[in-house]
C-alpha cells in the first residue's frame, strides 16, 4: 500500500512540475513575483538589503531545486525495496535528470518561456541533495536497526 501511495505522489509531483512548465512566461513570472514580493518583505523587516530582480531570480532557481529535490526523494523511496543501494541511486539520478530534461524541453514550446541546460544543472543540484538525504537516512536507519538486533 505504501508503494502505491508513493507512486501516486510521484505521478502527481511530475504532473505538478510539467504544469508549472506549461505556464506562459507572464503567468510564471507573476507567480514567482508573488513569492519574491513576500520574501522581500521579510528581508526588509529583517533590515537586509537586497536587489529585487536578483531576489526574483534566486526564488525561481530555488523553486527548481525544491521541485527536483522532492522528485528524487519520491523516486528513491519507490525503488528502495527493489534494488541494491548503488543501482537504486543510479536509477533515481537518471530518472530525475530525464524528467528535468523533458521539463526544459516542454518550455521550448511555451509562449514566453525558454528551455535551458543551466536549469537542468540547477535541477540536478536538487536531485543530488535529495539522493544525498536519502542515502544519509538509509545509513542512519541501518545503523539503528543493526544496533537493536
Amino acid at each position: 500500500m505504501k508503494k502505491k501511495i508513493l507512486i501516486f505522489l510521484l505521478v502527481l509531483w511530475i504532473a505538478f512540475i510539467f504544469y508549472n512548465s506549461l505556464q506562459p512566461g507572464h503567468i510564471s513570472g507573476a507567480n514567482s513575483g508573488r513569492f519574491a514580493y513576500y520574501a522581500g518583505k521579510m528581508l526588509s523587516a529583517l533590515k537586509i538589503k537586497f536587489d529585487y530582480n536578483v531576489l526574483a531570480i534566486v526564488i525561481r532557481k530555488l523553486a527548481h531545486i525544491f521541485e527536483f529535490f522532492v522528485l528524487s526523494i519520491l523516486f528513491y523511496l519507490i525503488l528502495q525495496d527493489y534494488f541494491i543501494f548503488s543501482i537504486q541511486t543510479l536509477f533515481t539520478f537518471i530518472f530525475s535528470v530525464t524528467i528535468a530534461m523533458i521539463d526544459e524541453t516542454i518550455q521550448l514550446f511555451v509562449e514566453g518561456r525558454s528551455g535551458s541546460i543551466v536549469d537542468v544543472g540547477i535541477d540536478t543540484i536538487g536531485i543530488v541533495l535529495g539522493i544525498g538525504i536519502c542515502c544519509l537516512g538509509s545509513v542512519i536507519f541501518k545503523k539503528r536497526r543493526n544496533k537493536y538486533e
